[in-house]
Formats: structure tokens, C-alpha cells, sequence
């Protein structure tokens, strides 16, 4: 199959004619390359949905059963219907998204309304009006949840679909990737420190959660705005209108796409590991160091600040090793470091905490970058072949499978516990759970996150979009 290069009207591939539209690209911008104030400013979005998600999935579920009342097994199952829900929406938004023709763009657009949609999102999960009654709390509830996935939607698949949509080379993709990864690492700080402080200082209960999603929304409205002002001058490759007939997935074109179906595999697989690390750390330090939320939040903001970082070390490694070797070799560490917890028990000295977390938030930076900075190469790759720009499509698809991979990861440790004995509703009390479900913890924490990293790595081997193979797309020379 070729694809043939031209300056507008048509392209033909596997038969079928699709009408491009001439590149919209600031030519400052590409003699210049990535400037800093564009890849900060696209950048602060990461931080708006990070403050999001980080937000309710650190807070929500205690609000809704400890301050609402509503039975663990109802809300668990809330939280799981929203999953399913994001799974129809994502690839739809990108479907919308790849089609929407405005003076301002494709995308940024949904910048203005998701954004405001997200920041109404946290008040309306974390505050219940005093006239809604028992009986309209789980309906509420619902409607508030369905509201959230819609907004994160809305916002986050035409957002993340912005960096497909820029003419960049392979080293600038990973570059411009780093930001958002750094980026996610301050809206991870900002949900894990800033909010449960705003929701003691503002008295605690419903009241203080309350206040709190107001504070954290006016932040996350900040930051997703600042991305839409930021990204004005942003480079544009050619837009392309979709062939009569063409659905909401081409399956086969998709099928086609053989290194976007791997990354999926990949980043599913690395995604359930590191939520079965999330979800067990904080069984850990409670069973398994016997240590207070001091100790959790040391852990918490030393594996951040590392990863944001250590971010300038992983690019400079990529460029020399290549991308899947970058991501195989920080899985590798990943998998190493992670079985040093192992050694840790009870008075295990803070600065070797200090020190693991360090490690771990350095190997799963690579990780987390090259996971990312595949992605807008898997695009380009099925515009090389199929002659169209499905960005959102494709994007849609890659934050569904983040989503269920996340969702994943908190079940299997769930039922990892459940099936090792672990014994509900002892509060912060020390000892009181049986040794194999102490043995269980140990295995969420150091041990399945790290084979999970080694199976994503060993996927990749066989990813063949090599910076030659991209150079040659770039630069029409690959057939």
C-alpha cells in the first residue's frame, strides 16, 4: 500500500479518496521547533485531570460510605458502572473530535467547555445540598458520577489528541510527552497533600469535603484553561475529511494498525501493575511497616519529585538507547527495585524508605514517558498507512484502556487480600491480620507490579516503529 504526499485536495489509500485540507502550521513555530511556553502551557491540562482523577480516587470512595452513608458494595459498584461508561464515551469523543470543524481547531474548543465541565465535576461529586433526602442520595450519586466520566472525557481525549495532531519529530514527541508526565506528577502532589490539608482546614466531615472540591475545581479550571490560551500558536498537521461511509471505528484500519494494538497491551499491562502498587501502599505501610500516614505521604512525595525530576535523564537515555529499549530497561529497574521491598519490615529506617521510593519513582518515570511519547508514533504511523487523521479515535481508545487498567489493578488487589484472609474494618489498629494476608500485601507491593512491568516490556519486542522507520514517514521516504 502507498500513501501519496500531497500539498491539499485528495489522497488515495486502499481505494478510497479522502479530502485534505491544507496544514495548518505556524512556521515560526516549526523553524523553532518546541518552545518552552508551549509545552509548559499544553502541560498545565495534565495537571487539571490529574487533580481530578487523584482527588476522587484518593477521596471519594471514604466520602460516599464513611460521610454519606451509602454501603461499600454500592458505591464499589457506582465507581465500576462508571468504568463501563467511560468505555462507550472515549472513543465516541474522539470520533467527535477528529470530526469538528471550528475556527479555533479540532480540539481546542472542548479545552474551554470540558474544562468547565471538570471543575463543576468535583462539587458535584463532593458536595450533597442539605434538601436532598436518603432516598435521592445513591440517584445523585449516579448522576454525579456519569457527570465526572463525561467531563474528563470531554476535556481529556481532544486534549491528549493535540500532540498527534503537531508535525513533530520522534525526539520532540518524547519531549513534549515529559511535560505531561511531569505535569501529572504535581496534580498526583496537589490531590495528595493539598486536598486532605484543605478538607482538615476547613473542619473536617462533609463540610470540609465540601469546601474543599471548590478550592481544588477553581484549580483544575486554571489549568485547563491555561492549556487552551497556551496552545493558540500550537503547530497543526492537515485535517482530513473522513471518506462517505466511514464509521465510528474502521475495525480493519485499526486491525492494521499493529503497533497501536500493542502499545494498548503494553500500557494495560503496565497500568495494572502500577495500581496494584497504589492500592496495597498504603496496606503496606500500615501491616507491613507499621508506620503512621506520616510514612505514606513520604512515600508519596519522594516518588513524585523523583519522577518529575528525573524526567531530563529518561529523554537524554531515549535518545540514545530508542524508545523501546528506554521503556524495557526501566522496566527492568522498575522490577529490581521493587523486590527490595521485600526487605522492608517493622523500624525500617526512614532514609532507606526515602531511598526505595527514590528508586522505584525513578524507573517507573521511564516507564510512564516512553508509555506516552509511543502513542502519537502509533498515530502517525496509521495516518502514513490510511492517509487520515484519526487522532481522537486512537486516543479515545488509549484512554479507555488506561481507565479499565487502573479499575483492573485496584480489583486484583481487592481480591488478592480478600483471598489471602485479609480481615475488614480494623481501622489503624497494628496486628491484627493473619500472616497471609501480611505475605499478600508484601506480594501486591514488591512483586506482581514488577512481573506485570517485565510482561509490558517483553511485548514490546517485537514494536517496530524504530526512529528510522519514523524519520523515513516524516520525511515521505518510507513506503
Amino acid at each position: 500500500m502507498l500513501v501519496y504526499r500531497v500539498r491539499a485536495e485528495t489522497v488515495i489509500s486502499d481505494g478510497r479518496a479522502v479530502a485534505i485540507q491544507p496544514a495548518t502550521v505556524d512556521r515560526g513555530s516549526r523553524r523553532s521547533g518546541l518552545s518552552l511556553g508551549l509545552c509548559l502551557g499544553w502541560g498545565s491540562g495534565t495537571i487539571g485531570v490529574a487533580i481530578l482523577f487523584n482527588t476522587t480516587n484518593l477521596l471519594l470512595l471514604r466520602f460516599i460510605t464513611d460521610f454519606l452513608g451509602v454501603a461499600a458494595g454500592v458505591a464499589g459498584l457506582l465507581l465500576a458502572l462508571s468504568k463501563v461508561y467511560d468505555a462507550v464515551t472515549d472513543p465516541l469523543m474522539g470520533y467527535l473530535s477528529d470530526r469538528t470543524r471550528a475556527r479555533l481547531g479540532r480540539r481546542r474548543p472542548y479545552l474551554i467547555f470540558g474544562g468547565l465541565l471538570c471543575a463543576a465535576s468535583l462539587p458535584m461529586l463532593f458536595w450533597l445540598p442539605a434538601w436532598i433526602t436518603d432516598d435521592w442520595k445513591v440517584a445523585t450519586l449516579v448522576f454525579a458520577t456519569f457527570f465526572y466520566s463525561t467531563a474528563y472525557t470531554v476535556f481529556n481525549v481532544p486534549y491528549l489528541s493535540m500532540a498527534s495532531d503537531m508535525p513533530l519529530g520522534y525526539h520532540q514527541r518524547s519531549r513534549l510527552m515529559s511535560f505531561r508526565v511531569s505535569a501529572i506528577g504535581i496534580g498526583q502532589l496537589l490531590a495528595g497533600v493539598l486536598a486532605p490539608l484543605l478538607v482538615a482546614s476547613f473542619g473536617g466531615g462533609a463540610e470540609g469535603f465540601a469546601a474543599m472540591s471548590f478550592v481544588m475545581g477553581l484549580l483544575v479550571l486554571t489549568a485547563c484553561w491555561t492549556s487552551f490560551f497556551a496552545t493558540a500558536e500550537a503547530p497543526s498537521g492537515p485535517e482530513t475529511t473522513p471518506a462517505p461511509g466511514q464509521g465510528l471505528m474502521d475495525w480493519q484500519l485499526l486491525k492494521d494498525n499493529q503497533p497501536f494494538v500493542q502499545l494498548l497491551l503494553v500500557k494495560t499491562l503496565q497500568l495494572i501493575g502500577f495500581a496494584v502498587l497504589q492500592g496495597s501502599l498504603a496496606f503496606f505501610v500500615l501491616h507491613g511497616l507499621q508506620a503512621g500516614t506520616g510514612m505514606l505521604a513520604a512515600i508519596f512525595t519522594t516518588k513524585t519529585v523523583v519522577l518529575i525530576a528525573t524526567m531530563p535523564v529518561w529523554l537524554k537515555i531515549s535518545r540514545v538507547l530508542g524508545k523501546v529499549r528506554t521503556f524495557q530497561l526501566a522496566a527492568l529497574l522498575f522490577s529490581a527495585f521493587s523486590l527490595l521491598w521485600l526487605l522492608a519490615g517493622p523500624g525500617h529506617p526512614l532514609a532507606l524508605v526515602i531511598v526505595q521510593s527514590a528508586l522505584t519513582g525513578f524507573a517507573s518515570a521511564g516507564m510512564l514517558l516512553i508509555g506516552q511519547a509511543l502513542l502519537p508514533d502509533t498515530i502517525a504511523w496509521d495516518r502514513h498507512r490510511s492517509g487520515l487523521n484519526r487522532e481522537g479515535t486512537f486516543t479515545g481508545l488509549y484512554s479507555t484502556a488506561e481507565k479499565i487498567a487502573f479499575a483492573i489493578g485496584l480489583a486484583v488487589t481487592g481480591l488478592v487480600l480478600g483471598a489471602a484472609g485479609y480481615i475488614e474494618g480494623q481501622g489503624d489498629i497494628v496486628g491484627t491480620q493473619p500472616e497471609t494476608a501480611v505475605r499478600a500485601i508484601y506480594a501486591c507491593i514488591a512483586v506482581l507490579p514488577g512481573l506485570l512491568s517485565l510482561g509490558a516490556a517483553l511485548m514490546l519486542q517485537r514494536y517496530r516503529l524504530s526512529e528510522e522507520v519514523m524519520q523515513g514517514i516524516e520525511t515521505g521516504k518510507q513506503p
